[in-house]
């Protein structure tokens, strides 16, 4: 159970929507089964602040998260063993020549 805002909610496109992914402000990640609504698991993406968005890839269960900490990353769903696997992060501050960065934390 999420125990913040829900920011984003997305369904899987490699399963026909058997499973439906939500984001959340308290930096987690939650999948649920389509035809029960059940939760069947929720775990943290690493992030440091709470999941703005999400989207899924082309790739079969990849799904990437942004966060308020700058941050975008890549993750595989594990349906099997019901976890995430982090497969990388981008650094959006390592791109900020414009003074974006300081706009945001002021």
């Amino acid at each position: 159970m999420h125990t913040s805002f829900v920011n984003k909610i997305g369904y899987t496109r490699t399963d026909n929507a058997a499973h439906f992914v939500t984001v959340s402000g308290d930096k987690t990640l939650q999948v649920f089964d389509s035809t029960t609504g059940d939760s069947l698991f929720a775990q943290g993406c690493e992030h440091t602040q709470g999941i703005n968005d999400m989207c899924f890839t082309q790739n079969e269960n990849e799904v990437i998260t942004c966060s308020s900490d700058r941050t975008a990353r890549v993750h595989k769903i594990d349906f099997d063993n019901k976890a995430l696997e982090h497969k990388a992060v981008l650094n959006i501050s390592d791109f900020d020549t414009e003074g974006y960065k300081d706009n945001v934390e002021k």
